[in-house]
């Protein structure tokens, strides 16, 4: 998963973002509708569960290995919360 995030100019909101997810189908995608679910709030942990729990439900692993496909759509939540957490952090750092 990897995030591109542009801090609002007061620096809570999130003005612009974008999250790629790969490893679960046959390209990386983006994922538009968690992006979208952070434009206009505060990075928060509320606004990083929603948009890691709305990454899951947009994504559509591919069948073709011996891993679930339930826990392989699971893990995109995790890791899609990982990364905006990091996000987070770098983002308060700056």
């Amino acid at each position: 998963v990897a995030a591109w995030i542009r801090p609002a100019k007061d620096g809570r909101a999130v003005e612009a973002a974008r999250i790629a997810i790969g490893g679960v189908t046959s390209a990386p995608f983006l994922s538009e509708t968690a992006a979208n679910m952070l434009i206009g709030r505060e990075l928060n942990a509320d606004t990083i569960h929603e948009a890691s729990q709305s990454a899951r439900l947009e994504s559509r692993p591919l069948d073709n290995t011996d891993l679930d496909f339930s826990w392989r759509r699971q893990m995109v939540e995790v890791w899609v919360r990982r990364t905006l957490e990091d996000a987070a952090q770098q983002i308060k750092r700056s």
